[in-house]
């Protein structure tokens, strides 16, 4: 089955480079035809995830929030019980920005202190700059200037990486 197929192939990887891969899905709702609201339905994905961490892999999992805000993602509330680090990607910067602008934030932190799990503002400049900053209080939120303290640049990530 597809789970298996999965697995052989993390395992694959783990051989040949020696390091345990992190899977990537993006995102759950088009990977699968499990129903959202289920919370029943999405036990058997939970399971397989479970079975990736006991097997000591991460896995990264994009979802879509709610249709309200502040609402977390959509469906089954589920989908985030096992799950180690939640966090929310909100945009700032209205469509047609120079720049764009967006709000991290965490819904669950497991095993992270409080200091490091402040909210903070990631600015892209379409150019492969990044720049990131702690996130200003709720009501400044829309006119935001990133205080700029760590710079990431494209060229500058390894591209042999496995991740």
């Amino acid at each position: 089955n597809f789970h298996n197929l999965l697995i052989k192939k993390l395992e694959q990887q783990f051989e040949q480079t020696g390091k345990k891969p992190l899977l990537v899905l993006d995102n759950l709702r088009s990977l699968s035809s499990y129903k959202e609201n289920d919370s029943d339905d999405f036990n058997k994905i939970n399971k397989f995830f479970l079975r990736l961490k006991a097997e000591g892999y991460t896995t990264l999992v994009l979802d879509h929030l709610g249709k309200s805000a502040g609402a977390g993602a959509r469906g089954s509330s589920a989908k985030t019980d096992n799950a180690t680090v939640v966090m929310q990607i909100e945009p700032i910067s209205s469509k047609g920005s120079k720049k764009m602008k967006m709000e991290i934030k965490f819904d669950k932190a497991r095993g992270l202190r409080p200091e490091d799990t402040e909210s903070y503002v990631a600015e892209y400049d379409f150019h492969g700059n990044w720049t990131m900053g702690q996130a200003p209080a709720e009501e400044d939120i829309t006119d935001v200037e990133v205080t700029s303290y760590e710079e990431i640049k494209a060229q500058d990530v390894d591209k042999n990486s496995p991740i």
